[in-house]
């Protein structure tokens, strides 16, 4: 079982003009066997010339293990986007055969609660 932690996850205000940093924290329990943990995130890319459909990019994001709390390991990851995509993007969450889909990340807060101390600060490469 494989689960997105909305109360540890955030979009919080960047260094860089127009950027937010997008992190997740998902939590997994510890009977699986190691497995390789990916985020996919899912943004609406505007299109030029006022088209209105936006363009769906996807960008996979390898997680790597940072904790273990009780029964539970956690995952965390930051990415950065852009801030006029707060609003829009989707997650998903994978672990081996696991997964928590389409969630979307904008009811999250701006700010990470608990787990600041763990979460890796990644630039959006």
């Amino acid at each position: 079982m494989v689960v997105l932690q909305p109360l540890h996850s955030c979009i919080e205000a960047s260094s860089e003009i127009g950027s937010a940093n997008f992190t997740v924290v998902a939590a997994d329990r510890q009977t699986l066997s190691p497995a390789v943990v990916t985020m996919h995130l899912t943004l609406h890319v505007p299109r030029p010339l006022s088209i209105l459909v936006p363009i769906l990019k996807t960008k996979i994001i390898a997680i790597t293990q940072h904790a273990t709390i009780g029964l539970y390991n956690l995952f965390p990851a930051s990415y950065l986007i852009d801030r006029t995509q707060v609003d829009s993007p989707k997650v998903d969450i994978l672990v081996g055969d696991f997964v928590d889909s389409f969630r979307s990340i904008s009811v999250l807060g701006d700010e990470c609660d608990l787990f600041n101390a763990i979460l890796p600060r990644d630039p959006g490469a």
